[in-house]
């Protein structure tokens, strides 16, 4: 897992819809550095580095652009935006639209706690959450975990033009999270 090869029959069957109803789509997976090889802030400038690539292949036209992500995928996504939010050289250059699956909002919360009906460990979460934080005190950083962002003029500054898709299960270790988080961003 953490991995876009992990996610390739799933890219491949989006793609072919993608091609039903726009002309030449393009899906570009990044496949960062996962933990412990790295720490944060590695992970966001490889999201940065992968954002900056798919605008210049198409005449920084963000609109065209709708980033996707899946748990950890999703929280560099998150964190994505609100880096993009915070640059000026990035004020006209939000993407279109954001798609999120499970969403790991925050790295490290009591809200998180473990369910029947899902695999994750909230435990192993926050050990794993700990490690891409390197420093304990980047967990309340909302670039590291953007839970921790509750500026909503911050997240209106940062949401996609287009809005933002979120999905996840009712009864996930990231739920209580998600929703929290939810009703921030639609304050916003």
């Amino acid at each position: 897992m953490g991995s876009s090869y992990f996610y390739l029959e799933f890219l491949l069957a989006y793609l072919t819809l993608l091609g039903t109803h726009y002309t030449n789509p393009s899906i570009f997976a990044l496949d960062y550095t996962l933990v412990p090889e790295a720490s944060y802030p590695t992970q966001l400038h490889q999201t940065m580095a992968g954002y900056r690539y798919a605008l210049s292949l198409i005449s920084n036209n963000s609109l065209r652009i709708c980033l996707a992500g899946d748990s950890a995928g999703a929280t560099l996504l998150l964190s994505l935006l609100l880096q993009i939010a915070q640059s000026p050289e990035y004020d006209n250059l939000r993407p279109g639209f954001a798609t999120l699956i499970s969403p790991w909002v925050s790295l490290v919360s009591p809200k998180n706690r473990n369910t029947r009906s899902d695999y994750l460990d909230a435990s192993s979460l926050h050990l794993y959450g700990s490690q891409y934080a390197a420093l304990r005190s980047n967990l309340s950083s909302p670039q590291v975990s953007p839970g921790a962002c509750t500026d909503s003029k911050w997240w209106a500054r940062a949401a996609p033009s287009k809005g933002i898709f979120v999905i996840f299960g009712a009864e996930e270790v990231f739920g209580p999270e998600i929703r929290e988080w939810v009703a921030r961003l639609r304050k916003a």
